[in-house]
């Protein structure tokens, strides 16, 4: 397996056309697509204690069906506590290979270069700035339904227990298609 691991596996297959029942397709943009790339912003979630929801941005090669490039984005305490009680600063930071081998829940959307850029360039515009953390509502699940309705993704404020990953991903799922 690639080191991007099981991440990539399970995109592939989906955008191959194999069936995986946590990761959903939806597309918002391939109609705009050049005829050698394809461009992807999957929402995923890992079930740990107490659960991780981040964004893969993703570019595809639509002739070889390879990943040109495939990184995701989280939001995380800054001092690396697993759970928060409180509000602690935080920062938004550059998933690890072990974290994108560990997602197993998701919503793969196909979307235009502008919609790309415009999630990547805003995601990187806070990425500099320490930013409140609390796992009630401002956690990695508040950061992820940021990102989807900045490319018009149907979303709810996450409440109560719509606040943990499975939960959130789950509902993004339902509420897009």
């Amino acid at each position: 397996m690639s080191k991007l691991g099981i991440i990539v596996a399970l995109t592939l297959s989906l955008l191959s056309g194999a069936v995986y029942a946590d990761l959903k397709k939806i597309d918002r943009g391939s109609s705009s697509w050049p005829s050698d790339k394809g461009y992807w912003l999957i929402f995923v979630a890992r079930d740990s204690v107490p659960g991780h929801a981040y964004v893969v941005w993703g570019i595809r090669n639509r002739k070889t069906n390879k990943w040109n490039s495939l990184f995701g984005f989280g939001k995380y305490p800054i001092n690396s506590a697993k759970v928060a009680f409180g509000t602690i600063p935080g920062k938004i930071v550059k998933e690890s290979t072990s974290s994108l081998n560990s997602a197993n829940n998701g919503l793969a959307v196909g979307v235009t270069k502008q919609m790309y850029d415009y999630a990547l360039t805003n995601t990187n515009a806070i990425r500099s700035s320490t930013v409140p953390y609390n796992l009630i509502d401002k956690s990695c699940v508040d950061f992820t339904e940021l990102v989807a309705r900045a490319i018009g993704l149907n979303s709810s404020e996450p409440t109560g227990l719509e606040n943990h990953p499975q939960e959130f991903i789950n509902k993004l799922k339902k509420s897009n298609s």
